[in-house]
């Protein structure tokens, strides 16, 4: 119930398969499909305000080669509170108003990601299977230092032609 797609009249939706009895989101750039028709989906987990502290888990796999990406909406489709990227050769981004966050992370495995948002101390945490990758304020977003103080989903993308990831095992 938490997941919908970011274009309801989208023709495509993220993909449930199933491996070895547990079930899986694919998210996988479709060609020759319209940005507006990709399989852009969120989870959306509810408004969340000002002294929160919200905790994202969620695991990750995606081939060498391949991209991934999902960003922070603190508002759907109005306000992004960071936009995180797997550019395909085990290096990362996280890009925010004025700056660039670099990390790294391991291709062709289970990845745990992990997002910390603590709204009380006003602080945005990314852990890469438990190691911390990246830090700003929570206050911040994609287009401003001085953004709202409040979280409301994750939106998965597959923003290139290369894009293709699986996510599972989300808390």
């Amino acid at each position: 119930y938490l997941w919908e797609k970011w274009n309801a009249s989208s023709a495509y939706d993220g993909e449930v398969g199933m491996s070895g009895g547990n079930k899986y989101l694919k998210i996988e750039r479709k060609a020759n499909v319209s940005t507006q028709n990709q399989s852009d989906v969120l989870l959306n987990i509810g408004e969340r305000g000002y002294n929160e502290r919200i905790k994202v888990n969620f695991k990750m796999y995606i081939y060498g080669g391949k991209t991934a990406h999902f960003n922070i909406q603190k508002y759907i489709a109005s306000e992004w509170g960071g936009q995180v990227y797997f550019l395909g050769n085990g290096q990362g981004q996280v890009k925010l108003s004025n700056r660039t966050l670099n990390f790294s992370y391991i291709q062709n495995a289970w990845t745990n990601v992990e997002l910390d948002i603590n709204l009380r101390n006003n602080q945005t945490t990314l852990l890469i299977n438990g190691v911390v990758k990246a830090r700003w304020t929570a206050r911040e977003s994609s287009k401003t230092l001085n953004g709202s103080m409040r979280f409301e989903a994750i939106n998965f993308y597959p923003y290139t032609n290369t894009s293709q990831f699986f996510i599972d095992d989300v808390c």
